[in-house]
């Protein structure tokens, strides 16, 4: 009966958690019903594409002009399969972040709790915690990045549990995962691997010792397993690797976020502090995964620092994979200082009550639960307008448009248009934009800001309507506020 009322209690404690989480990473929607940042609606214009052709081959950008080598095909078929399998519309998109939190949520609770459930609820905590921002994103956005939030604690705790029983059966699900992560996202599919290399060092430490067989033959297997899963994912990467060699997994330097000083703002005070507590206990007592893996990326950071250049991982997503680490981390320091005996157990539990606490408040209060930490210039680039116009009008669009009509917007704002109207644009500010594409979004966008007057400009490029609401053109026809039909004859 006790034992019953305990895993009540655990479980309403876990489920309230969760819900915590849920919220928090939905909170942004609150006030602002669509997708906040450009990269989303490029990832779900991909999706779109996938689902329409039904295929991935001859992918192109909404314009219909570029096509483009797909680094995170993984991650577009799984929204395309979302959409088809769950009939959701683009405008219900929001809700995608969620599913990734309730996976993150799940894994990291059943790879902490072994050690101690409590730990494991304040790893959900302060993972629910890391800031979403435009710099480093995170779960709040639709994101191929957000797949590390299930995949390094997923990583973790299948060397966890291969570590206590070496068996064959123990090593396949590592091929899913990691060809999975790389497949949705090849830094975070890196981050997973950097691990696996962090836990091969330590196993090639114990070579001279009495466990030297055992652990040559690990090493011999989680080499093999983790080169199967690269074998799998190579092919579709191998245009890419050949034309671009090791520049297509080099980084140049960010406008954002130039100096590592910034991380403690962003993550926190407060979770730092357990975190280092965590670490302290870990190297203590010699588990020494979390650690070195946190050394391994922090070297990839120094060299950033040094060359001006990132290898394997965007400068911005480190911190991502940081964070969870260090989240991680902080569960074990609660772990241990929960562990006190005595007279100190009630002082442990006031420490870990007020830095918990302090956390939630530091992060909610201090950053706000949909802002961004004060230290970032940047905001939330809002492609649409928050009183619901644009979407309205994208909508019409569709409905009372051609479907092979060509529309001109604002090269940003054609990222919504796209995927709401559904309708082919002749300028939209991609991913990574070359001189081509830039080309078209200066060259459009300029005939905005000159009021639509170039009507030469209109005919000679065969766009069919202009949204914007500083048109002043006689041969422009207003048939909805801010939509204008080109007059053809």
């Amino acid at each position: 009966m006790r034992e019953g009322k305990h895993l009540l209690i655990i479980g309403s404690i876990v489920t309230l958690t969760m819900l915590f989480a849920l919220i928090l990473n939905f909170s942004p929607h609150f006030y602002y019903p669509y997708p906040l940042h450009v990269d989303e609606y490029i990832h779900l214009e991909a999706a779109k594409q996938i689902l329409e052709k039904g295929n991935i081959n001859n992918m192109t950008d909404p314009t219909g002009r570029f096509q483009h080598n797909d680094m995170e095909i993984g991650y577009h078929i799984f929204l395309s399969e979302i959409f088809i399998w769950t009939n959701m519309k683009m405008e219900n998109t929001i809700f995608i972040p969620v599913i990734f939190s309730v996976f993150s949520i799940i894994i990291t609770y059943i790879y902490l709790r072994r050690f101690s459930k409590i730990s494991a609820l304040v790893a959900i905590i302060l993972i629910a915690l890391i800031p979403t921002t435009v710099g480093f994103l995170g779960e709040k956005f639709i994101v191929p990045v957000n797949i590390s939030f299930i995949a390094i604690p997923g990583v973790l705790f299948l060397i966890d549990r291969y570590e206590r029983e070496p068996a064959n059966k123990n090593l396949i699900p590592f091929i899913p995962l990691i060809s999975i992560s790389l497949l949705f996202h090849p830094p975070s599919g890196f981050a997973v691997l950097t691990i696996i290399l962090a836990y091969i060092i330590l196993l090639a430490f114990r070579l001279n010792t009495e466990e030297g067989v055992k652990a040559k033959n690990k090493i011999f297997k989680i080499l093999l397993i983790s080169a199967i899963s690269l074998v799998i994912v190579i092919q579709l990467f191998l245009p890419l690797l050949l034309s671009k060699g090791i520049e297509a997994g080099t980084f140049a330097k960010q406008t954002y976020l130039d100096d590592i000083i910034y991380f403690p703002d962003y993550f926190g005070i407060f979770p730092l502090i357990l975190s280092a507590t965590g670490i302290f206990f870990l190297i203590y007592r010699k588990n020494l995964l979390i650690p070195l893996s946190l050394l391994l990326l922090l070297i990839d950071l120094l060299a950033y620092i040094h060359f001006q250049k990132i290898f394997l991982f965007p400068f911005g997503r480190i911190y991502i994979y940081i964070s969870i680490l260090l989240s991680i981390s902080a569960a074990f320091g609660v772990y241990e200082i929960l562990k006190f005996k005595g007279k100190f157990f009630r002082v442990g539990i006031i420490v870990v009550v007020l830095l918990i606490s302090l956390s939630m408040y530091e992060q909610l209060l201090h950053h706000g639960p949909y802002q961004l930490p004060k230290h970032s210039p940047y905001q939330y680039y809002h492609i649409m307008s928050a009183d619901g116009s644009d979407y309205e009008n994208f909508v019409w669009m569709k409905e009372n448009t051609p479907k092979n009509s060509t529309i001109l917007a604002d090269s940003w704002k054609s990222k919504g248009l796209a995927i709401f109207a559904e309708r082919k644009v002749y300028s939209y500010f991609p991913f990574g934009p070359d001189v081509k594409s830039l080309y078209y979004c200066e060259s459009g966008d300029k005939f905005l800001a000159y009021r639509c007057n170039e009507t030469e400009f209109l005919l000679n490029n065969g766009i069919d309507y202009v949204y914007s609401c500083n048109c002043e053109n006689e041969n422009l026809t207003e048939i909805r506020r801010c939509v204008f039909k080109v007059n053809s004859d």
